[in-house]
């Protein structure tokens, strides 16, 4: 996937300055950003809820005005540990942990959904998506201690893995600079929701317009 994205990335810088494209008709963009989820723990715990998050996809300019477009979108990693003694419940069945416990959910997707253009002049754009990312998630939970989840116990060091998948709907908005008629660069917000939780996203993206 990283080299996909630094694919489309040079082939964008490389394009000819100065061609001409039609108001509609197929692109292909790629973007990196920060992503930040908006986690629920109980007290005492460190969490570490952001990371880098990607994107790589492509699109079709009905007109100036809407487009479809659809991809990839990694979302990262979050985290969060303590120390001590737990119980508790997590994704719906019991657990009791002693040691150092820690939890990670890591999520990415494919999204589909219209993006709205709102031309402020030829170089300048504003921008509003709604659409829908099918998201999975792989989560996992681990103690130095004792673990035990589900009714196993885990020894020390034994990790607990879970994955979880399901089809949520995001909303952004962004603004657009034009450098020519082909290329372009945007900065965004995005709010995607994966297993009941906000993910708010920031990202810089290159976009190639055929």
């Amino acid at each position: 996937m990283k080299k996909t994205l630094l694919t489309i990335l040079i082939a964008g810088l490389f394009v000819t300055f100065g061609a001409n494209a039609a108001d509609n008709g197929f692109y292909i963009e790629g973007g990196v950003g920060q992503s930040k989820a908006n986690l629920d723990v109980p007290a005492g715990f460190t969490v570490d809820n952001k990371d880098t998050t990607s994107l790589v996809g492509v699109g079709y300019k009905i007109n100036k005005y809407i487009a479809i477009e659809g991809g990839y979108r990694d979302l990262g990693k979050a985290t969060a540990s303590a120390s001590g003694t737990f119980t508790g419940t997590y994704k719906g069945s019991p657990y009791s942990a002693t040691g150092v416990i820690s939890g990670s959910a890591d999520a990415d997707g494919l999204y589909i959904g219209p993006v709205f253009t709102f031309p402020v002049n030829p170089q300048f754009e504003v921008l509003a998506r709604v659409g829908l990312l099918d998201w999975s998630v792989k989560q996992n939970l681990s103690a130095t201690g004792t673990l035990t989840y589900q009714g196993t116990t885990y020894a020390g060091g034994e990790t607990a893995s879970q994955k979880d998948s399901g089809t949520d709907a995001y909303y952004g908005i962004g603004a657009a600079y034009n450098v020519t008629k082909n290329v372009g660069m945007s900065i965004n917000y995005t709010r995607f929701k994966v297993l009941s939780t906000d993910v708010d996203t920031w990202d810089v993206r290159l976009k190639y317009s055929f």
